[in-house]
């Protein structure tokens, strides 16, 4: 910590000249801080552990750059996802008994990029010929596949008594939305996360979600289903 406690006065800095470059729309140096930014947190995490409790900082930027959708390509923002799952997955004893938060942002994070999967006839028809292609095809989809692995990295990274009642209400809200992508999600974060459930009557509660939709009109939500 002292090599890097000097430094501690530029992280806002830092998180302001991102700020600028995701405003500029500018991918390259934005693509090169966000790497940079995952290095730090992989290797001295509690380099942002001020700025987070005072303001929730990268995180919110990080998410903000996430939930904007055809405006930045997915790459950059599955770098966005990846550092607040390695910062998760770091420091997860100091966020569950610190910052609670942060478990909620990372996941509305994780839902929201998994409910973006294209519509259409064609897209339905890769998908089909995909589903028979015994090793399919992982660049289709792309963040809807980043959401997934992670929100399975935060279920195996926090005890579920943390991430149960917003990772259920997260579900619950996705599943009663009216787009198909959207119940998609909620069927597919079940999928990810049922493994660490332990609560009998919230494993109940998902069995109860994928039986309500079995009969989807969308062959998508029955599969996952």
């Amino acid at each position: 910590q002292k090599d890097w406690a000097p430094l501690l006065v530029t992280a806002n800095v830092i998180n302001q000249v991102c700020r600028q470059l995701a405003a500029e729309k500018n991918e390259d140096l934005l693509q090169e801080a966000l790497q940079s930014l995952i290095e730090v947190a992989s290797v001295e995490p509690d380099f942002f552990k001020q700025q987070l409790q005072q303001a929730m900082e990268p995180a919110k930027l990080l998410v903000e750059i996430i939930n904007t959708r055809s405006v930045f390509e997915p790459g950059l923002r599955n770098l966005a996802l990846e550092w607040i799952v390695t910062f998760l997955e770091k420091k997860h004893k100091w966020l569950t008994k610190q910052l609670p938060a942060f478990a909620q942002l990372a996941l509305e994070a994780c839902m929201s990029m998994m409910a973006e999967v294209e519509d259409g006839e064609e897209e339905l028809r890769i998908w089909a010929e995909r589903m028979d292609d015994e090793e399919g095809d992982e660049d289709e989809d792309e963040l809807f596949h980043a959401g997934e692995e992670t929100i399975d990295r935060i279920a195996d990274a926090l005890p579920m008594e943390t991430i149960s009642a917003p990772l259920c209400q997260l579900v619950g809200r996705y599943a009663a939305m009216n787009e198909w992508q959207a119940k998609h999600a909620a069927l597919a974060a079940i999928k990810q996360t049922i493994e660490y459930v332990e609560d009998k009557s919230h494993v109940d509660q998902m069995a109860d979600l994928l039986m309500q939709h079995l009969e989807h009109p969308h062959p998508r939500v029955r599969y996952q289903a």
